[in-house]
């Protein structure tokens, strides 16, 4: 995670004074030229860098340098201790001690111009109890370049037997995800956290090739599917429901108690899941392509459900 690494270098420059890109990239488990990446970000943020070349030199800050008022403002120290604190919940370990360090380095608010008014700003990233152990295990592996051998569920419901090697970890769209090489497929995968069962450590030497996480390559999962133009209409009573799903710039009052939202969004299942999480009835108006997707699904629920209710009662 670019953002933990950055101020974990800044960390250890306020403690060591100078270090060689060597050493940082031997801490961090990263190639010297992210390092390089890194040094050059924070030079860009404002933090005065200089180098010193030789078998002595290395990297170091201008004397008198601190995380001070210049530096960091009230609302960028709430910011940056409730992203800290939140992710302190899916990894404990990394995220508690980086912020310890964190308001190790503020210090008091009297002495580095912090505003004393409390918290205000809370993240919480904590995935379901039934994942926490899988992203343990993950950052096990990522840390110690171990393999981790599971049980998958891919979005078909298929299950297969993997074993992957964890990259990175990520959170999108409240859920969290495993970046990694994954053998089966001989190349790289996302994987959704709660659908990995049965996850065990495997302390084997790696196959894959290294991943340029700097790109955010996971990306072009989500980005895969064409996105086209969608419109439904609903009943205007559950606008704030509707609000917080789509936004208020996609919602169009129509006038006799219905609002219309537009929105670019893909014809698949994962719409459909969207529009079914919705506590009101909806009118698809286009694509058609989205409309027998949608209508397909409900009949399919309906057919599952018919006469349930004489199955499941009791005699």
């Amino acid at each position: 995670m670019k953002a933990e690494r950055l101020f974990s270098t800044l960390a250890v420059l306020l403690e060591r004074r100078k270090v060689s890109a060597a050493e940082l990239a031997r801490e961090f488990g990263v190639s010297t030229r992210t390092v390089y990446r890194d040094l050059e970000s924070l030079a860009l943020a404002g933090v005065p860098l200089f180098s010193t070349p030789g078998r002595e030199g290395g990297f170091e800050l201008v004397d008198g340098f601190a995380l001070d008022r210049q530096h960091l403002r009230a609302a960028e120290a709430q910011a940056a201790l409730a992203g800290l604190e939140g992710l302190a919940g899916a990894l404990p370990g990394p995220a508690v001690e980086a912020a310890r360090k964190f308001k190790a380095y503020l210090g008091s608010c009297a002495d580095k111009g912090v505003a004393g008014r409390g918290r205000r700003v809370f993240i919480e990233l904590s995935p379901a109890s039934g994942e926490r152990e899988a992203i343990g295990l993950i950052q096990t592996s990522i840390d110690e370049a171990a393999c981790l051998s599971l049980t998958y569920t891919d979005v078909g419901g298929r299950r297969s037997a993997r074993c992957i090697e964890p990259e990175a970890l990520v959170f999108y769209w409240q859920a969290w995800y495993a970046y990694a090489w994954c053998r089966l497929r001989e190349d790289f995968r996302l994987f959704r956290i709660s659908r990995i069962e049965d996850a065990a450590l495997v302390r084997e030497p790696r196959r894959g090739p290294p991943a340029e996480l700097d790109a955010a390559p996971w990306r072009r999962y989500w980005d895969k599917d064409e996105l086209r133009p969608m419109a439904f209409d609903a009943p205007i009573a559950y606008l704030p429901r509707i609000r917080e799903t789509f936004g208020e710039s996609r919602i169009e009052e129509l006038g006799g108690g219905a609002v219309r939202v537009t929105a670019l969004m893909p014809v698949n299942d994962w719409t459909v899941s969207v529009l079914s999480s919705l506590p009101c009835p909806v009118t698809l108006r286009y694509p058609e392509e989205l409309r027998a997707l949608f209508v397909a699904k409900l009949q399919a629920t309906l057919r599952l459900n018919d006469g349930a209710a004489e199955i499941f009662q009791e005699p």
